[in-house]
């Protein structure tokens, strides 16, 4: 890149192409810039003079190799506060019970499934497909919520740009939010579609959902799920 800007292929300037200029050298070459265009508009008829001088400086090779430095150095744009990295964290908390709660829908779908395919159980089949449609109910809201939330954080983190600087860089956690959001949203629309088909077919089975449908406004907790899914797990590793 030097032998390309007119300097001489010396033993030291070898060195320098290698290592490239030092912070220092670009400092002075640019300071050197700075006063040659302070003397230039001191001098008579400095309106033309100092065009000549800003194009030599700036077709200097140390000026030039200035730039280039300048324009490979990482540039940092505004970081998240600790204020919206908690806010982001709370989103984050609430898409995972969204999830949770998806999750433990779509196995009370899968028991439901599985009675109304073999005809039997079938009351506990229509009480299964009732809670797992109670839990998306839910898992839809929380997911909801905690989507706004993170698009706030979001928001505000952009407000903080500088237009004429770097974009704001979120914390790399935030991405993993963005992603368990997408994969909840993605078993949300596949449980919708699961428990539309196994209502069309209990329909036909002769089952009445209406005869056990959880009453209106009831919710299954989080903490319950949790509890459901521990007594699972401990009775799955107590068989071995």
């Amino acid at each position: 890149l030097i032998s390309n800007l007119g300097l001489p292929l010396t033993s030291a300037s070898i060195c320098r192409r290698r290592s490239g200029p030092s912070r220092m050298q670009l400092a002075r070459a640019m300071m050197r810039a700075l006063v040659a265009l302070a003397a230039a508009a001191a001098l008579p008829g400095a309106a033309a003079l100092k065009l000549d001088v800003a194009a030599g400086v700036e077709n200097s090779p140390e000026v030039q190799a200035a730039m280039i430095m300048s324009a490979m150095l990482p540039q940092h744009g505004p970081q998240a506060s600790a204020e919206l990295e908690g806010r982001m964290n709370k989103a984050g908390q609430i898409i995972y019970d969204a999830y949770s709660l998806l999750q433990s829908a779509s196995n009370s779908v899968e028991e439901a499934q599985e009675q109304l395919r073999t005809h039997s159980h079938m009351e506990s089949a229509a009480a299964n497909l009732a809670k797992g449609e109670q839990m998306v109910k839910q898992g839809h809201a929380s997911l909801s919520k905690g989507q706004a939330m993170a698009r706030e954080a979001e928001n505000a983190l952009q407000a903080t740009a500088d237009p004429l600087g770097p974009p704001p860089e979120a914390p790399k956690s935030w991405a993993n939010v963005d992603a368990m959001a997408r994969r909840a949203a993605g078993k949300e629309r596949s449980l919708r579609t699961r428990v539309a088909d196994l209502k069309s077919d209990a329909k036909h089975a002769g089952l009445s959902l209406a005869q056990v449908s959880l009453p209106e406004g009831e919710t299954v907790s989080v903490d319950k799920v949790a509890e459901e899914q521990d007594a699972k797990l401990l009775d799955f590793l107590s068989k071995y």
